[in-house]
C-alpha cells in the first residue's frame, strides 16, 4: 500500500531564473504565491496522516517570498515535521549575507538543497552556492548541492551511465520536455 511520507509545497512558480530543464515552468514572469492560510491548511491535512513526516518548500524560488517561507518553516518545525528547502541561492551574494538570510532557519531545517551547475548558473556565478554552503556550515544547517551533469557539446560521446557521483541526468518534464528533449525518431 502507498503511504505519503513528504509534502512538497511549490510556494511560488516565480523564480529568478528560467531554466530550460525546469519541470514546473518557473520564471521571473510567473505570479502568485501560496498564502500562510493555504500552507497551514496543507500542514493540518498532512498532520492528520500518520505517514507524513516531512515538508519541503520549493518553487520557483521560495526565497523570493521570504516572510511566508520563514513562517511556513517555523510552523512546520513546530508541528514536528522534518523541513527542507530547495533554492537556487540567488540571495547569497556574500557569506555574511547568506548567514543573515539563513539564521532564522537554524535548528529548523533538516535539509537545504541548493542548485549548483551550469544549467542554473554560469561558472562565474558558482560562488553563490559556495556562499550558501559556507553559511550553512557556520549555522549547522544540513546542506546538499543539486548538480545536474553539465551540458556537453553536440558531438561529445554520450554521458549515459557515466555520470559523476552525486550528479543526476536532466528530467524531461514541463519546460524541459518542450525545449530540450528531442524525440528519438528525429
Amino acid at each position: 500500500m502507498f503511504s505519503l511520507r513528504e509534502l512538497h509545497l511549490l510556494l511560488t512558480y516565480r523564480c529568478t531564473l528560467e531554466c530550460d530543464h525546469c519541470f514546473v515552468w518557473g520564471s521571473p514572469r510567473q505570479s502568485g504565491v501560496m498564502t500562510l492560510e493555504q500552507v497551514r491548511r496543507i500542514f493540518d491535512q498532512g498532520a492528520a496522516l500518520p505517514s507524513v513526516e516531512a515538508v519541503c518548500f520549493e518553487g520557483g524560488e521560495p526565497f523570493l517570498y521570504y516572510g511566508p517561507l520563514r513562517e511556513g518553516v517555523r510552523t512546520a518545525a513546530r508541528m514536528g515535521f522534518d523541513v527542507g528547502i530547495v533554492s537556487n541561492g540567488y540571495w547569497a551574494t556574500t557569506v555574511d549575507d547568506a548567514v543573515a538570510w539563513l539564521r532564522p532557519f537554524r535548528g529548523r531545517l533538516m535539509d537545504l538543497s541548493i542548485s549548483s551547475d551550469l544549467y542554473h548558473w554560469s561558472a562565474e556565478q558558482a560562488f553563490l552556492a559556495e556562499n550558501v554552503r559556507e553559511a550553512a556550515r557556520r549555522l549547522g544547517i544540513p546542506i546538499g548541492l543539486i548538480s545536474i551533469a553539465q551540458p556537453r557539446a553536440a558531438n561529445a560521446p554520450s554521458g549515459v551511465g557515466q555520470l559523476p557521483p552525486g550528479e543526476s541526468a536532466v528530467m524531461y518534464r514541463g519546460r524541459a520536455a518542450a525545449r530540450t528533449a528531442r524525440p528519438a525518431w528525429r
